[in-house]
């Protein structure tokens, strides 16, 4: 589990100058300090020896997303070799992906037993706080350069690493509309305000619609409270996260001496408007559907295997810089066809199905803590990979795979112990709480709406 937690805070905190400033190459592939700790924590993972809890069987989701992943890596290489693609070409490109699977294998292995469930929520928290913190002192750092006259766009450079606080932000937001204490009050204040400068202080337009539904999700969707606490207290945050932009915009203003809400406004937030023109000024559709296009044109000329790693780079190399792989579902059926698309959407929508209902069906308030967690970093994982260049890069595809692995995992031990639960009760003649009961013939059978396969 530690060099579990120091994997997770490097990808969370170090910025990509410094990860490309010392990488090596080996082999004429380049490796980066993340390849090297991704590469020990899974040895470690591999040949560990310590006891775990042994659960009924492994979660099906589990198989599912990691032979779905290494499939469409071989048919990667394949299209690649069809295309006639170098190996050096596409080497960055099959790491971004071999990442995936790589990690969900980590986050299933680590989460050993049910009280394993506590330590990754807090360790994950603990990291989007980090992320946000640093994301703040970039911010602070960038202002400066700012002020001396370079333009607000700076603030778009800013290579950062993790969820920026995003998953904090939104686990603090379901918690506080669920009356359920996770932190001290205070401390989740001055959390939830560093997390708002990390979501919504580097000026990009995915990071602001994805922060908005995210929050959104956790107090309307995973809330356990009744729909009038839902719709007040999200009512109520509405208002506070207003009052907080207002004031963030204003403090920037005021560190760089220019005007920062006329350049959010203008350049960033009138551009999620698909018909928004003004002369030009760039639009979401305009930056992502010209390369959604290409990749599907792509497609279409391969449609059952795509057509390997790197086709965007050829692509872009004849006709120019089109924005590629900033969608990843289209992306991926270029590249891998059908099979590479289901690659990504089946953990995901996996885990945000398994994350809900370990928040649902759950009796140990750590499972079902570790559920909505879950259920979080899935939805984020979707607006990513609908928005950005994102999951299928190697720090936030290692990110979502870790969780991945580890939701999986603890619903398989919390099945598991539904049915000891279950068992132990019809032994004793009580009845039973874990969503199972015995017929008058000593056979199990399942309450309506529970599940006990996924």
């Amino acid at each position: 589990m530690f060099l579990f937690a120091i994997l997770l805070l490097l990808n969370s905190t170090l910025t990509n100058d410094f990860l490309f400033a010392y990488r090596k190459e080996i082999g004429g592939f380049p490796l980066n300090i993340l390849d090297g700790m991704l590469a020990l924590v899974f040895l470690q993972q591999l040949l560990s020896t310590r006891n775990k809890f042994r659960a009924d069987r492994v979660h099906p989701l589990f198989i599912w997303s990691v032979s779905l992943l290494v499939l469409s890596i071989f048919i990667g290489i394949a299209g690649a070799a069809i295309q006639g693609t170098g190996a050096r070409e596409y080497v960055t490109a099959m790491r971004n992906l071999l990442v995936l699977p790589a990690s969900i294998f980590i986050g299933y292995t680590v989460a050993k037993t049910p009280r394993s469930a506590k330590t990754v929520t807090y360790i994950w928290l603990w990291c989007s706080l980090a992320s946000a913190v640093i994301v703040m002192f970039l911010i602070r750092g960038t202002s400066e350069a700012v002020r001396e006259g370079k333009s607000f766009d700076e603030l778009r450079l800013i290579r950062y690493g993790g969820d920026t606080g995003l998953t904090l932000a939104a686990f603090l937001v379901f918690a506080g509309v669920s009356r359920i204490r996770v932190f001290p009050r205070y401390l989740s204040r001055v959390m939830l305000v560093i997390c708002t400068v990390g979501i919504f202080g580097v000026p990009h337009r995915g990071s602001y619609v994805t922060g908005v539904f995210t929050l959104l999700f956790a107090a309307l969707v995973l809330a356990r409270a009744n729909w009038g606490r839902r719709l007040t207290m999200t009512f109520l945050g509405i208002i506070v996260m207003s009052s907080l932009l207002f004031g963030g915009v204003a403090g920037m203003s005021q560190l760089t001496g220019r005007d920062f809400k006329t350049y959010v406004v203008e350049r960033r937030l009138k551009a999620l408007l698909p018909f928004y023109d003004e002369e030009t000024k760039t639009t979401v559709t305009a930056t992502r559907l010209p390369g959604i296009l290409a990749e599907l044109k792509v497609w279409s000329e391969s449609p059952v295997i795509g057509k390997g790693f790197a086709i965007s780079s050829r692509v872009e190399a004849e006709v120019g810089a089109m924005g590629m792989n900033h969608n990843v579902w289209t992306s991926a059926l270029a590249q891998y066809g059908p099979i590479g698309l289901a690659a990504f959407l089946v953990p995901i929508f996996g885990c945000i199905i398994v994350g809900y209902r370990m928040l649902r069906d759950s009796t140990d308030p750590h499972i079902a803590m570790f559920g909505a967690l879950a259920a979080i970093m899935a939805f984020v994982a979707l607006f990513w990979g609908s928005l950005s260049l994102s999951i299928n890069q190697q720090r936030l595809g290692m990110m979502v795979g870790l969780m991945f692995g580890m939701a999986f995992r603890v619903r398989a031990m919390q099945l598991t112990l539904a049915r000891e639960g279950a068992a132990s009760q019809y032994e004793s003649g009580a009845s039973p709480e874990y969503g199972y009961d015995y017929n008058e013939y000593g056979g199990m059978a399942q309450h309506p709406g529970d599940s006990v396969h996924t």
